[in-house]
């Protein structure tokens, strides 16, 4: 027989409608029952004024027990319920597609580069592996950090909580309910957006002809990418003017530059102004994972090594 606070955990769990759950969220799930009980349809008898470890543990346990929650098979291999598992599938929860498992392990991970080109309508390619991005773990660690202050409306490494259940990075595997996923590890801070359909995140379009510039071997090859903004970056040029005067390093602004004004012979002053970024005398490269190739263009002084 489920206890109060496992039967208000159900009970969210089914109308949220999710497949899987962390251990994170469900610590965070436990300790809202107790902050908000109104907000919950099962009235919680509180005997601690915040919940620990031993309250996670006994909703584990009877979540367990009445087949509500089982570690997900695809995030590790715990043959019963266990305290110690990162991941739960949500049992009476139909299942979901890679892509919105993934982004509801990893609450900053996003679809990006071929994948999302894909998703925009962006190439006719049709990528059999999944590609996702996620910050590189010191970027991580700082929006960790921010996320569980805004979680609990104050910074719970720095309170005098005996048990706490932080947010921990999920490896994401290398097949995902039956799909191939790869993950890139970003120093970049790219915009993303839910998607209608789902819980996934995509990459904001205006961001993703940046990150093509910036990793063409993820997005088809460099040949690929300019296929691609030969054929579309007019359409979304407002977009990708933006994304890219955003972008921290000046060379996304010079490759932006000699694609748009050079190539497609777009004018814009926001583009003319880009040229102050070209260098005489150095090594930049359109293609930044091919060798370097003595043919340049004269206005933003890059080799076209493509």
């Amino acid at each position: 027989m489920l206890s109060r606070l496992s039967l208000a955990v159900t009970e969210t769990l089914r109308d949220r409608a999710q497949p899987i759950i962390t251990s994170y969220a469900l610590f965070r799930l436990i300790w809202d029952i107790y902050e908000h009980p109104d907000r919950y349809p099962v009235k919680v008898i509180r005997r601690v004024s915040a919940p620990g470890g031993t309250q996670y543990a006994r909703v584990i346990q009877e979540l367990g027990y009445e087949r509500v929650l089982r570690p997900d098979a695809d995030f590790g291999d715990f043959p019963s319920m266990d305290v110690r598992a990162r991941v739960f599938r949500v049992v009476e929860v139909p299942d979901a597609p890679a892509e919105d498992v993934a982004c509801l392990a990893d609450p900053f991970a996003f679809i990006g580069y071929l994948s999302a080109m894909q998703r925009y309508g962006l190439t006719v390619r049709q990528p059999v592996v999944l590609t996702l991005a996620t910050p590189e773990p010191k970027l991580w660690a700082r929006r960790r950090d921010a996320m569980m202050r805004e979680d609990y409306g104050f910074d719970p490494k720095e309170a005098d909580l005996s048990y706490f259940k932080p947010l921990q990075a999920i490896d994401i595997p290398t097949s995902l309910r039956g799909r191939d996923t790869r993950v890139r590890h970003t120093k970049r801070t790219y915009h993303s957006q839910v998607l209608a359909e789902g819980v996934a995140r995509l990459i904001t379009v205006g961001d993703l002809f940046v990150q093509m510039l910036d990793d063409p071997e993820l997005c088809g090859g460099m040949a690929h990418v300019l296929e691609t903004w030969e054929e579309h970056a007019e359409n979304y040029l407002d977009l990708i003017i933006t994304a890219v005067e955003e972008a921290p390093t000046n060379i996304i602004r010079v490759r932006a530059g000699y694609i748009l004004a050079e190539r497609l012979g777009l004018r814009d002053p926001r583009i003319d102004a880009w040229k102050r970024f070209a260098q005489r005398g150095g090594s930049r490269k359109l293609d930044p994972s091919s060798p370097y190739e003595p043919v340049f263009s004269e206005d933003w002084m890059i080799s076209l090594n493509v």
